[in-house]
C-alpha cells in the first residue's frame, strides 16, 4: 500500500512486535500543549471506505460479554483515528489520505464483525493470540463476505473483568505482520481523548497502526520541541495528553 509506503519514510525500526509494557511512553519535560482543535476535530458519519478496508473485529469471550454501546463508541472514535491520520497526511504534503474503514449499510457506521469466543476470559490471556486467531478464522470460512481484508486487521476484546491480562499488541513482521489486538472499556471513546490519563486510547490507534503494517520508529531530535512524540514510538503514552504526531 501507498500509504504505508509513505508513512514509513525515514522510520527507525525499533523492534518487530510491541507490548503494552515496553511502549509506556516515559514522562519527559515537554513544555507545549497539544492543539486545541485536535480534540474538536469534525467527526462524523462520512468516513472513507474502500473496495478494502481494516477489518475491525471484536472478539467477546463467553463470561465477558461486549462493553456497553460497543458499535456507536468505537464507529465514533475510529472515524476520529481515520480523520487523525489523513490530517497528518495533509501536514506532511500528501493530500489526504488514510486508510479505509468498512462500512455497515444498514447503520451508516463503521462495520464491527463481532465474534463470540468459545472459552472464558482466563483463556484469552496475554499470549493467547494464536487461540483467538484460531477462533477468527473458524469464523471467517462461514462467513468471509464479512471481512473486507485478508491481510489487516484490528482485533478488540472487552477489557478483562477478573484482574487478568490479555492481547494488547500488535505485529510487524512475519505471517502475522498486519494484525494487532486492543482493548476496550466504557472510557474507549473520543469524548475522553483531551482529558485521559490512560494509555488505552493511544494504545488502540498505534496498535491499529501495525495492523497497517506500520513499524515501530521515533522522531527526530529536530521533531520533538515541535510536533511531540512520534504515534509509533511511544505515542501511545502520549496521545491526547502531549503533542503526538
Amino acid at each position: 500500500m501507498k500509504l504505508l509506503k509513505i508513512l514509513s519514510l525515514s522510520l527507525i525500526y525499533l523492534l518487530t512486535s510491541c507490548t503494552s509494557d515496553d511502549l509506556v511512553q516515559q514522562e519527559k519535560n515537554i513544555e507545549t500543549k497539544m492543539d486545541p482543535s485536535f480534540s474538536r476535530m469534525n467527526i462524523n458519519s462520512d468516513f472513507v471506505t474502500n473496495e478494502k478496508n481494516l477489518n475491525i473485529i471484536y472478539f467477546v469471550p463467553n463470561d465477558n460479554p461486549e462493553v456497553e454501546g460497543y458499535q456507536e463508541r468505537l464507529s465514533e472514535l475510529l472515524i476520529y483515528f481515520q480523520t487523525w491520520i489523513k490530517n497528518e497526511m495533509n501536514r506532511n504534503g500528501y493530500g489526504d489520505k488514510t486508510f479505509g474503514l468498512p462500512l455497515n449499510a444498514l447503520t451508516g457506521k463503521v462495520n464491527i464483525i463481532t465474534i463470540k469466543g468459545n472459552e472464558g476470559q482466563a483463556a484469552y490471556d496475554y499470549g493467547s493470540s494464536s487461540k483467538i486467531l484460531a477462533e477468527i478464522n473458524q469464523y471467517k470460512t462461514q462467513h468471509s463476505s464479512e471481512f473486507s481484508s485478508n491481510y489487516h486487521n484490528l482485533i478488540i476484546l472487552p477489557q478483562r473483568k477478573d484482574g487478568g491480562r490479555q492481547p494488547f499488541y500488535g505485529f510487524t513482521d512475519g505471517a502475522l505482520k498486519g494484525i494487532c489486538f486492543a482493548v476496550d472499556n466504557p472510557n474507549i471513546k473520543v469524548s475522553e481523548i483531551a482529558t485521559t490519563t490512560s494509555s488505552y486510547i493511544g494504545g488502540m490507534l498505534h496498535e491499529l497502526g501495525h495492523g497497517l503494517g506500520l513499524p515501530h520508529n521515533s522522531e527526530k531530535v529536530s521533531e520533538k520541541n515541535v510536533l511531540g512524540t512520534a504515534l509509533m514510538g511511544g505515542g501511545n503514552g502520549t496521545f491526547g495528553r502531549k503533542p503526538t504526531f
